[in-house]
């Protein structure tokens, strides 16, 4: 039976297109793994869920009913299973179910053997993303950067991609993240909307190659609006950090630090009440492999 290996990684949205409807998002090297394999069990699709990310019942049917099951009947008298095995973890910011998705769809269709270019898929994962309650275009961003690494600059509401870097910065990043609630946030997007051009002129700064900047600027800006932890970004920033975000509206807090500063600013998070995960930007994309038996 055939089977294919895909290996993959999460992304950092550092700007979110709920803003301004441009949005930024960089690799990062969370590993994310899906293999997909046929079966003797005709027409019947089975996923097995490891790691971190949560068995997300949405997204997974729509994964199952939107694209496998539409492209499985091209193959006669074979079922399909895919093993996902995710290090990203869920609900803090980084997109865990956009890159599941697009993973699980790249997996598929070079198990099926489809003519699919990268943005085929891409537009197949945009479809699940959209039909599990996000806007079409919602995770271009996160979507483009997990599958390509480096940098991407996005107009998510039009749907395009305006800029790609290869390049992503030589530094850590600590990823501090804890449960609160999101409410209040909520309550307060309009108000955070109508500072959109604002955001927006911080994004334009981005493309044109300050990453980190744009990054600080738009977690400085998002989390005053926002009422997120604003004291503990500027005291990182404060403490030497090279720069200091949040991931997509939150609830995570994203450190850029030298190698040496690791210890230090882990230890400050977690004083804070934070879980730590560290990480690296990646400009690697994905890889795969096929296996026949």
């Amino acid at each position: 039976m055939r089977t294919v290996e895909v290996i993959g990684h999460g992304s950092l949205p550092f700007i979110t297109s709920v803003t301004s409807g441009y949005a930024a998002s960089m690799g990062i090297d969370i590993p994310l793994r899906v293999v997909a394999s046929f079966t003797d069990k005709a027409g019947e699709i089975e996923f097995i869920i490891k790691g971190e990310w949560d068995r997300d019942t949405k997204l997974i049917n729509q994964v199952r009913k939107a694209f496998l099951h539409r492209y499985l009947s091209k193959v006669k008298g074979k079922g399909i299973q895919i093993e996902i095995d995710s290090k990203i973890p869920p609900g803090i910011g980084l997109k865990s179910g956009a890159a599941v998705s697009v993973y699980a769809v790249l997996a598929a269709t070079q198990l099926l053997e489809l003519s699919f270019s990268e943005n085929d898929i891409i537009h197949h994962a945009l479809n699940i993303s959209k039909a599990v309650g996000g806007l079409y275009s919602a995770s271009l961003d996160g979507i483009y950067a997990s599958l390509k690494g480096g940098v991407v600059y996005t107009d998510n509401m039009g749907g395009r991609v305006i800029s790609w870097y290869t390049g992503v910065p030589d530094t850590y990043v600590i990823i501090g993240y804890r449960n609160t609630s999101r409410v209040d946030l909520i309550s307060r997007m309009r108000e955070i909307r109508r500072y959109g051009e604002l955001f927006k002129k911080i994004f334009d700064v981005g493309q044109k190659g300050g990453h980190l900047k744009a990054a600080t600027l738009n977690g400085i800006l998002f989390s005053i609006l926002g009422n997120l932890d604003y004291e503990t970004l500027v005291e990182t920033l404060t403490e030497g950090a090279v720069a200091a975000c949040i991931a997509g509206t939150g609830p995570s807090i994203c450190i850029f630090v030298r190698e040496s500063d690791l210890n230090k600013f882990s230890e400050l998070l977690r004083e804070k009440g934070y879980k730590t995960l560290v990480t690296r930007p990646t400009a690697r994309g994905y890889s795969f492999k096929v296996m026949e038996e």
